[in-house]
């Protein structure tokens, strides 16, 4: 048993009993909470608020008259007071998508420049299992919460994804591929194993995830591809 996003998970033999799988659950049910309360929504955020997106944080304002958007100038989320704590979650999940297909699909389009492969298709979605994947068609599907990650995991999916152009498995084949145009993706892995829950529950959880770093120089982790 375990709990996600969606809630609690259980899996059993054909043969034991539905009794005795209550019993386990009511012996798990403290913890079961506990990893229930993890995955529960991060509230709506509030005037001030920093939010993240990419490497930037950036501070919530709200104004009256103002149009959504992220001003990356002023560092702020602008958004209109008027809106209810639902409204102001969709308006958010509305920019936060439409930062990533403009920032992800350039970044697929570097890599396929690289790789020698052509991307038919950039899907900007909000998977719960998996934060990409790349079709037998050439279509390859991003979660639009890697825009609250930091820059460097964004990236390293997507050279992931493309690189399942090339080699559609992941075999050592497809491992030297993507090794040979990002050198960190194992880092970028591991931060999402880490704190990809904060992403699932919302911008206020993902400001609290930790920058990606290199060593324990403390050095920002940065692409090998990068100019």
């Amino acid at each position: 048993m375990w709990a996600t996003s969606e809630g609690i998970r259980v899996t059993a033999p054909r043969r034991v009993a539905y009794a005795t799988i209550e019993r386990a659950l009511r012996a798990n049910a403290a913890w079961l909470c506990d990893q229930l309360a993890a995955w529960a929504p991060a509230p709506p955020p509030r005037q001030g608020d920093l939010l993240p997106l990419g490497d930037d944080r950036l501070q919530v304002a709200l104004t009256s008259r103002a149009r959504p958007h992220f001003d990356l100038s002023a560092g702020a989320v602008r958004l209109p007071s008027g809106l209810g704590d639902h409204d102001r979650v969709e308006v958010l999940e509305r920019l936060y998508r439409r930062e990533a297909r403009r920032r992800l699909m350039s970044l697929c389009d570097h890599y396929s420049d690289v790789l020698g492969v052509q991307v038919r298709r950039i899907r900007i979605s909000d998977p719960r299992t998996r934060w990409g994947s790349c079709s037998t068609s050439g279509t390859i599907s991003l979660s639009w919460r890697l825009m609250m990650a930091p820059g460097v995991v964004a990236e390293s999916l997507c050279a992931h994804e493309v690189a399942h152009l090339l080699v559609p498995n992941h075999s050592r084949a497809f491992r030297n591929v993507v090794d040979g145009v990002f050198a960190e993706v194992g880092a970028c892995e591991r931060w999402l194993s880490e704190h990809g829950r904060a992403l699932l529950r919302g911008p206020l959880a993902a400001a609290e995830a930790p920058p990606l770093v290199a060593s324990a120089t403390g050095e920002r982790l940065v692409s090998s591809t990068r100019t």
